[in-house]
Protein backbone atom coordinates (compact mmCIF):
# COMPACT_ATOMS: atom_id res chain seq x y z
CA UNK A 1 0.00 0.00 0.00
CA UNK A 2 1.32 3.26 -1.33
CA UNK A 3 -0.48 5.64 0.15
CA UNK A 4 -4.84 5.65 2.08
CA UNK A 5 -7.39 8.12 0.84
CA UNK A 6 -10.09 8.89 2.67
CA UNK A 7 -12.26 10.18 -0.03
CA UNK A 8 -15.24 10.72 2.41
CA UNK A 9 -15.95 13.73 3.80
CA UNK A 10 -18.17 12.18 6.84
CA UNK A 11 -15.62 9.22 7.18
CA UNK A 12 -12.62 11.74 7.29
CA UNK A 13 -14.44 13.78 9.99
CA UNK A 14 -14.64 11.00 11.93
CA UNK A 15 -12.31 8.82 11.44
CA UNK A 16 -8.94 10.18 10.06
CA UNK A 17 -7.52 10.86 13.66
CA UNK A 18 -8.34 6.94 14.40
CA UNK A 19 -6.67 5.71 10.90
CA UNK A 20 -3.17 7.87 11.82
CA UNK A 21 -2.83 6.38 15.34
CA UNK A 22 -3.53 3.06 14.12
CA UNK A 23 -0.99 3.64 10.80
CA UNK A 24 1.64 5.21 13.75
CA UNK A 25 1.61 2.30 15.97
CA UNK A 26 1.44 -0.27 13.66
CA UNK A 27 5.03 1.69 12.37
CA UNK A 28 3.82 1.97 8.79
CA UNK A 29 4.93 4.66 7.20
CA UNK A 30 2.07 5.39 4.24
CA UNK A 31 0.72 8.49 3.98
CA UNK A 32 -2.98 9.27 4.87
CA UNK A 33 -4.95 11.94 3.12
CA UNK A 34 -8.32 12.86 4.12
CA UNK A 35 -10.17 14.97 2.20
CA UNK A 36 -11.28 17.68 4.35
CA UNK A 37 -7.75 18.88 4.57
CA UNK A 38 -8.08 19.16 0.93
CA UNK A 39 -10.71 20.54 0.25
CA UNK A 40 -10.31 23.36 3.20
CA UNK A 41 -6.87 24.11 1.84
CA UNK A 42 -8.99 24.83 -1.68
CA UNK A 43 -11.49 26.85 -0.09
CA UNK A 44 -8.87 29.99 0.31
CA UNK A 45 -8.06 30.08 -3.34
CA UNK A 46 -10.45 32.72 -3.37
CA UNK A 47 -9.07 34.78 -0.65
CA UNK A 48 -5.82 36.78 -0.74
CA UNK A 49 -3.35 37.62 2.33
CA UNK A 50 -6.22 40.07 4.20
CA UNK A 51 -8.99 39.84 2.88
CA UNK A 52 -12.58 39.23 4.18
CA UNK A 53 -14.99 36.96 3.39
CA UNK A 54 -17.02 33.77 3.92
CA UNK A 55 -16.32 30.00 3.27
CA UNK A 56 -19.75 27.56 2.55
CA UNK A 57 -19.60 24.70 3.39
CA UNK A 58 -22.56 21.74 1.46
CA UNK A 59 -22.07 18.81 3.53
CA UNK A 60 -23.57 15.91 4.73
CA UNK A 61 -25.69 16.32 8.13
CA UNK A 62 -23.38 13.85 9.60
CA UNK A 63 -19.97 15.77 8.48
CA UNK A 64 -21.41 19.31 9.96
CA UNK A 65 -22.47 18.30 13.12
CA UNK A 66 -18.59 16.55 13.56
CA UNK A 67 -17.60 20.27 13.43
CA UNK A 68 -14.80 18.61 11.33
CA UNK A 69 -14.37 21.77 8.24
CA UNK A 70 -14.59 24.46 10.68
CA UNK A 71 -11.53 23.28 12.74
CA UNK A 72 -9.55 22.09 9.56
CA UNK A 73 -10.56 26.09 8.15
CA UNK A 74 -9.09 27.20 11.30
CA UNK A 75 -5.82 25.48 11.36
CA UNK A 76 -5.54 26.15 7.50
CA UNK A 77 -5.67 29.79 7.60
CA UNK A 78 -3.36 29.59 10.34
CA UNK A 79 -0.65 27.84 8.36
CA UNK A 80 -1.71 29.99 5.22
CA UNK A 81 -1.00 33.22 7.36
CA UNK A 82 -4.31 34.61 6.66
CA UNK A 83 -4.51 37.46 7.90
CA UNK A 84 -8.50 38.34 7.10
CA UNK A 85 -11.89 37.73 8.49
CA UNK A 86 -13.33 34.40 7.67
CA UNK A 87 -16.73 33.61 8.48
CA UNK A 88 -17.73 29.62 7.80
CA UNK A 89 -21.06 28.82 7.45
CA UNK A 90 -21.99 25.43 7.24
CA UNK A 91 -25.50 23.45 5.27
CA UNK A 92 -26.30 19.59 6.25
CA UNK A 93 -27.50 18.89 2.79
CA UNK A 94 -30.30 16.24 3.47
CA UNK A 95 -31.61 14.70 0.95
CA UNK A 96 -29.09 15.56 -1.51
CA UNK A 97 -26.73 12.57 -1.83
CA UNK A 98 -29.55 10.40 -0.93
CA UNK A 99 -31.71 11.40 -4.09
CA UNK A 100 -28.23 11.12 -6.11
CA UNK A 101 -28.51 7.72 -4.88
CA UNK A 102 -32.31 7.32 -5.75
CA UNK A 103 -32.85 6.36 -2.09
CA UNK A 104 -36.81 5.96 -1.87
CA UNK A 105 -36.95 7.67 1.64
CA UNK A 106 -35.74 10.87 -0.14
CA UNK A 107 -36.90 10.65 -3.99
CA UNK A 108 -39.48 7.88 -6.00
CA UNK A 109 -39.81 8.52 -9.51
CA UNK A 110 -42.43 5.96 -10.02
CA UNK A 111 -45.04 7.98 -8.03
CA UNK A 112 -46.55 11.37 -8.73
CA UNK A 113 -48.18 12.10 -5.05
CA UNK A 114 -46.46 12.58 -1.63
CA UNK A 115 -46.54 9.25 0.08
CA UNK A 116 -45.54 7.56 3.84
CA UNK A 117 -42.03 7.40 4.66
CA UNK A 118 -40.61 10.82 3.25
CA UNK A 119 -37.50 11.88 4.99
CA UNK A 120 -36.85 15.01 2.85
CA UNK A 121 -37.92 18.89 3.56
CA UNK A 122 -41.69 19.93 3.12
CA UNK A 123 -43.56 22.51 4.08
CA UNK A 124 -45.10 20.36 7.11
CA UNK A 125 -41.76 19.98 8.53
CA UNK A 126 -39.57 21.94 11.15
CA UNK A 127 -36.17 24.08 11.16
CA UNK A 128 -34.06 23.77 8.25
CA UNK A 129 -35.93 21.08 6.78
CA UNK A 130 -39.00 23.03 6.34
CA UNK A 131 -40.24 24.82 3.22
CA UNK A 132 -41.26 28.32 3.90
CA UNK A 133 -43.42 29.10 1.60
CA UNK A 134 -42.46 33.12 2.06
CA UNK A 135 -39.59 31.99 0.05
CA UNK A 136 -41.77 30.37 -2.48
CA UNK A 137 -39.48 32.98 -5.28
CA UNK A 138 -36.62 31.82 -4.04
CA UNK A 139 -36.62 28.41 -4.13
CA UNK A 140 -37.60 28.70 -7.88
CA UNK A 141 -38.37 24.78 -8.02
CA UNK A 142 -39.21 22.37 -10.71
CA UNK A 143 -42.58 21.94 -10.42
CA UNK A 144 -43.12 19.62 -13.76
CA UNK A 145 -42.92 16.11 -14.60
CA UNK A 146 -43.03 14.99 -10.96
CA UNK A 147 -40.07 17.37 -9.71
CA UNK A 148 -42.09 18.07 -6.65
CA UNK A 149 -44.51 15.95 -5.26
CA UNK A 150 -47.61 17.97 -3.60
CA UNK A 151 -51.47 18.45 -3.30
CA UNK A 152 -54.00 20.82 -4.47
CA UNK A 153 -53.04 23.48 -7.18
CA UNK A 154 -49.75 23.75 -8.70
CA UNK A 155 -50.07 27.60 -8.01
CA UNK A 156 -51.29 26.77 -4.28
CA UNK A 157 -49.91 23.55 -3.24
CA UNK A 158 -49.32 22.03 0.17
CA UNK A 159 -47.74 18.88 1.85
CA UNK A 160 -44.81 19.48 -0.43
CA UNK A 161 -42.19 16.83 -0.99
CA UNK A 162 -38.95 17.33 -3.28
CA UNK A 163 -38.60 14.67 -5.94
CA UNK A 164 -35.38 16.03 -7.92
CA UNK A 165 -31.94 16.32 -7.10
CA UNK A 166 -31.99 19.99 -8.61
CA UNK A 167 -34.57 20.88 -6.53
CA UNK A 168 -33.33 19.60 -3.29
CA UNK A 169 -29.99 21.78 -4.40
CA UNK A 170 -32.39 24.82 -4.88
CA UNK A 171 -34.11 24.61 -1.52
CA UNK A 172 -30.46 23.79 0.38
CA UNK A 173 -28.71 26.93 -1.28
CA UNK A 174 -31.67 29.04 -0.61
CA UNK A 175 -31.87 28.07 2.98
CA UNK A 176 -28.06 28.84 3.28
CA UNK A 177 -28.69 32.23 2.00
CA UNK A 178 -31.06 33.06 4.40
CA UNK A 179 -28.74 32.12 7.18
CA UNK A 180 -26.19 34.17 5.61
CA UNK A 181 -28.35 37.19 4.95
CA UNK A 182 -29.74 37.23 8.87
CA UNK A 183 -26.37 37.01 10.16
CA UNK A 184 -25.56 39.86 11.36
CA UNK A 185 -22.26 41.32 10.13
CA UNK A 186 -21.91 38.19 7.45
CA UNK A 187 -19.13 38.73 5.22
CA UNK A 188 -19.13 38.35 0.81
CA UNK A 189 -19.33 34.73 0.26
CA UNK A 190 -16.08 33.42 -1.44
CA UNK A 191 -16.05 29.95 -1.85
CA UNK A 192 -18.38 26.89 -1.68
CA UNK A 193 -16.69 23.62 -1.28
CA UNK A 194 -19.15 20.91 -2.26
CA UNK A 195 -18.02 18.43 0.66
CA UNK A 196 -19.74 15.28 -0.23
CA UNK A 197 -18.35 13.11 -3.10
CA UNK A 198 -22.30 12.84 -4.64
CA UNK A 199 -22.33 16.86 -5.02
CA UNK A 200 -19.50 17.38 -7.30
CA UNK A 201 -22.03 15.08 -10.28
CA UNK A 202 -23.80 17.86 -10.12
CA UNK A 203 -21.37 20.52 -9.89
CA UNK A 204 -23.02 22.95 -12.80
CA UNK A 205 -26.81 22.85 -11.16
CA UNK A 206 -24.82 24.29 -8.18
CA UNK A 207 -23.14 26.46 -9.69
CA UNK A 208 -26.70 27.55 -12.08
CA UNK A 209 -27.99 27.78 -8.72
CA UNK A 210 -25.69 29.93 -7.13
CA UNK A 211 -25.63 32.29 -10.41
CA UNK A 212 -29.24 32.46 -10.14
CA UNK A 213 -29.77 33.75 -6.80
CA UNK A 214 -26.94 36.22 -6.81
CA UNK A 215 -29.24 37.80 -10.24
CA UNK A 216 -32.49 37.02 -8.22
CA UNK A 217 -34.90 40.23 -7.82
CA UNK A 218 -37.90 41.10 -6.03
CA UNK A 219 -39.59 44.34 -6.05
CA UNK A 220 -36.48 45.54 -7.99
CA UNK A 221 -34.28 44.42 -5.37
CA UNK A 222 -31.29 42.14 -5.72
CA UNK A 223 -31.94 39.81 -2.16
CA UNK A 224 -28.44 38.40 -2.04
CA UNK A 225 -26.60 39.75 -4.57
CA UNK A 226 -24.39 41.71 -1.88
CA UNK A 227 -23.43 38.43 -0.03
CA UNK A 228 -22.49 36.61 -3.14
CA UNK A 229 -19.02 37.61 -5.13
CA UNK A 230 -19.06 37.52 -8.46
CA UNK A 231 -16.11 35.77 -8.76
CA UNK A 232 -17.15 33.52 -6.02
CA UNK A 233 -15.56 29.88 -6.49
CA UNK A 234 -17.24 26.46 -6.25
CA UNK A 235 -14.66 23.36 -4.81
CA UNK A 236 -14.95 20.11 -5.78
CA UNK A 237 -12.52 18.15 -3.12
CA UNK A 238 -11.85 15.12 -5.31
CA UNK A 239 -9.58 17.30 -7.57
CA UNK A 240 -7.49 18.85 -4.58
CA UNK A 241 -7.36 15.08 -2.72
CA UNK A 242 -5.64 14.51 -6.55
CA UNK A 243 -3.38 16.87 -6.50
CA UNK A 244 -1.89 16.08 -2.88
CA UNK A 245 -2.18 12.08 -3.83
CA UNK A 246 -0.14 12.82 -6.56
CA UNK A 247 2.61 15.48 -4.75
CA UNK A 248 2.90 12.19 -2.07
CA UNK A 249 3.61 9.70 -4.17
CA UNK A 250 5.94 12.41 -6.19
CA UNK A 251 7.74 13.39 -3.31
CA UNK A 252 8.30 9.79 -2.10
CA UNK A 253 9.27 8.66 -5.16
CA UNK A 254 6.53 6.40 -5.70
CA UNK A 255 4.65 6.89 -8.60
CA UNK A 256 4.06 4.40 -11.28
CA UNK A 257 5.23 5.25 -14.30
CA UNK A 258 4.53 1.64 -15.93
CA UNK A 259 1.36 1.27 -17.90
CA UNK A 260 -1.82 1.01 -15.49
CA UNK A 261 -3.68 -2.05 -17.63
CA UNK A 262 -2.45 -4.00 -14.53
CA UNK A 263 -4.45 -1.82 -11.99
CA UNK A 264 -7.52 -3.89 -10.22
CA UNK A 265 -10.63 -2.52 -8.75
CA UNK A 266 -12.44 -3.40 -6.08
CA UNK A 267 -15.38 -2.64 -4.05
CA UNK A 268 -17.20 -2.82 -0.37
CA UNK A 269 -21.01 -4.68 -0.65
CA UNK A 270 -23.03 -5.19 1.92
CA UNK A 271 -22.21 -8.78 3.57
CA UNK A 272 -25.68 -10.71 2.95
CA UNK A 273 -24.48 -13.69 5.02
CA UNK A 274 -24.41 -11.92 8.10
CA UNK A 275 -28.06 -12.15 9.05
CA UNK A 276 -28.39 -8.83 10.55
CA UNK A 277 -27.42 -7.03 7.13
CA UNK A 278 -31.39 -6.81 5.82
CA UNK A 279 -31.44 -4.87 2.44
CA UNK A 280 -34.57 -3.39 0.45
CA UNK A 281 -36.30 -6.06 -2.07
CA UNK A 282 -34.29 -3.81 -5.12
CA UNK A 283 -31.42 -4.87 -2.64
CA UNK A 284 -30.48 -1.20 -2.06
CA UNK A 285 -29.45 -0.48 0.82
CA UNK A 286 -32.09 0.37 3.78
CA UNK A 287 -32.26 3.13 5.88
CA UNK A 288 -31.28 0.63 9.24
CA UNK A 289 -28.15 -0.61 7.29
CA UNK A 290 -27.12 2.94 6.72
CA UNK A 291 -27.54 4.59 9.65
CA UNK A 292 -28.64 1.47 12.57
CA UNK A 293 -25.24 0.28 13.06
CA UNK A 294 -23.86 0.89 16.45
CA UNK A 295 -20.21 1.69 17.55
CA UNK A 296 -18.69 -0.47 19.50
CA UNK A 297 -20.69 -3.57 17.48
CA UNK A 298 -17.84 -5.38 15.21
CA UNK A 299 -19.67 -7.49 12.72
CA UNK A 300 -18.61 -8.46 9.21
CA UNK A 301 -21.36 -5.93 7.55
CA UNK A 302 -19.15 -6.06 4.23
CA UNK A 303 -17.62 -8.10 1.66
CA UNK A 304 -14.41 -7.00 -0.33
CA UNK A 305 -15.50 -7.88 -3.81
CA UNK A 306 -14.60 -6.85 -7.72
CA UNK A 307 -15.72 -4.24 -9.08
CA UNK A 308 -18.03 -5.51 -11.78
CA UNK A 309 -21.99 -4.99 -13.40
CA UNK A 310 -23.29 -7.23 -11.02
CA UNK A 311 -21.50 -5.19 -8.21
CA UNK A 312 -22.39 -1.67 -9.61
CA UNK A 313 -25.62 -0.46 -10.25
CA UNK A 314 -26.00 0.31 -13.87
CA UNK A 315 -26.19 4.03 -13.55
CA UNK A 316 -23.11 4.38 -11.67
CA UNK A 317 -21.30 2.62 -14.45
CA UNK A 318 -22.74 5.07 -17.13
CA UNK A 319 -21.54 7.86 -14.82
CA UNK A 320 -18.37 6.41 -14.79
CA UNK A 321 -17.52 5.71 -18.20
CA UNK A 322 -18.87 9.26 -19.06
CA UNK A 323 -17.22 10.79 -16.44
CA UNK A 324 -13.82 9.13 -16.12
CA UNK A 325 -13.55 7.40 -19.62
CA UNK A 326 -9.63 6.59 -19.17
CA UNK A 327 -10.34 4.84 -15.70
CA UNK A 328 -13.36 3.26 -17.20
CA UNK A 329 -11.22 1.37 -19.51
CA UNK A 330 -9.12 0.11 -16.67
CA UNK A 331 -12.50 -1.45 -14.84
CA UNK A 332 -13.33 -2.95 -18.00
CA UNK A 333 -9.83 -4.45 -18.76
CA UNK A 334 -9.99 -5.65 -15.34
CA UNK A 335 -12.99 -7.52 -15.65
CA UNK A 336 -12.07 -9.13 -19.06
CA UNK A 337 -8.44 -10.37 -18.77
CA UNK A 338 -7.68 -10.74 -14.55
CA UNK A 339 -7.53 -14.27 -13.37
CA UNK A 340 -9.07 -12.04 -9.88
CA UNK A 341 -12.41 -11.79 -12.33
CA UNK A 342 -12.50 -15.06 -14.11
CA UNK A 343 -15.34 -16.55 -12.58
CA UNK A 344 -17.55 -13.47 -13.98
CA UNK A 345 -16.53 -14.27 -17.51
CA UNK A 346 -16.68 -18.11 -16.43
CA UNK A 347 -20.64 -17.35 -14.95
CA UNK A 348 -21.51 -15.86 -18.51
CA UNK A 349 -20.16 -18.77 -21.15
CA UNK A 350 -22.50 -21.04 -18.91
CA UNK A 351 -25.55 -18.51 -18.69
CA UNK A 352 -25.06 -18.26 -22.83
CA UNK A 353 -24.64 -22.06 -23.07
Amino acid sequence: VKAIVIACNTATAYGLDTIRDFIQKAGLDIGIIGVIDAASLGAFGNFSDDENGSIAILATDATVKSGAYIRTIKEVKKVLGQDGKIQVFQQAGIGIAEAIDENIDFINRYISVPRKGYKGPSDTASGEMKIDIALWDRYHFDMENGAMLYEGEKENPHNLQINSVENYISFHLVTLMEKIKNTEGAQVLNSVVLACTHYPFFEETFRKTITRLRNHQEEGRYIYRSLIAEDLIVINPASKVAEQLYQLLKERDLLNTASLVSSEFFISVPNVLNKNVILREDKSFSYEYKYGRMPGEIQEYVKCVPFSRISVPQDILRRLSAQVPSVFEQIVSFQHNNPKTAFFREDERITKE
